[in-house]
C-alpha cells in the first residue's frame, strides 16, 4: 500500500512492537514504536496517542499482528468513513477461519444481559448463495474486534487503559 503512488501519501503504518525491541528503521511512511509488553490495549493504546500526535491523521485501523487483510479492504475502508456524515462510524472487519477461510469465525459479536458475547454470523459459510442475506444484513452489534476496527479519530472522548488487563482483547 505505501509503496502505490496514489496511496503512499495518505496513509501511515505504525507498528507498535510490544515486547522485545525490534530494529526496523522509521521511514517511507512507517513508523516503528517499541513498546513495553502491555499487551493488546497497551499497544493499541500507545497507536492511537502516537497516531494522535500526526496532523493529518484522520482515521485509524486497527489490526492484530496476526491479522491479515486484502489492501483492497483498507482503501475502501478509507474511502467509506471519508464519506461518513456521521463521526462515531465505524468498520469491522470478520474474522474468518484459517484453515477454511470461507467460513465466518465472527461479524462483531451481540452483547447479551450476561455479560457474554456471541459472535454474529458464526459458521456462515460466505460460498453458500443462500447465506448472501444473511452476511449483507445489517445487525446492531455491541462489538467490533481490534483484528479490523477503523474509525474516526476524532470521535474519541476517552483512551482505555494503556496496559494489559485480563480479556483485553474483548
Amino acid at each position: 500500500l505505501l509503496t502505490q503512488s496514489e496511496f503512499k501519501d495518505r496513509f501511515k503504518l505504525i507498528v507498535v512492537n510490544n515486547g522485545e525491541a525490534i530494529n526496523h528503521p522509521s521511514g517511507n511512511g512507517i513508523i516503528v514504536i517499541n513498546n513495553e509488553n502491555l499487551g493488546g490495549s497497551g499497544g493499541f493504546m500507545r497507536g492511537l496517542i502516537e497516531a494522535g500526535k500526526i496532523n493529518d491523521v484522520k482515521h485509524v485501523i486497527f489490526m492484530d499482528d496476526d491479522g491479515s487483510c486484502e489492501i483492497e479492504s483498507i482503501c475502501r475502508t478509507h474511502a467509506f468513513l471519508l464519506m461518513a456524515k456521521d463521526k462515531n462510524t465505524v468498520v469491522t472487519g470478520c474474522m474468518l477461519f484459517e484453515d477454511n477461510p470461507a467460513i465466518i469465525h465472527e461479524s462483531g459479536a451481540i452483547w447479551h444481559r450476561d455479560f457474554l458475547h456471541y459472535p454474529d454470523k458464526h459458521y456462515l459459510d460466505a460460498r453458500e448463495i443462500d447465506s448472501l442475506d444473511t452476511f449483507d444484513n445489517e445487525r446492531k452489534i455491541g462489538y467490533g474486534g481490534w483484528w479490523f476496527f477503523a474509525f474516526n479519530i476524532n470521535a474519541i472522548e476517552y483512551y482505555s487503559f494503556p496496559f494489559f488487563v485480563r480479556g483485553d482483547d474483548l
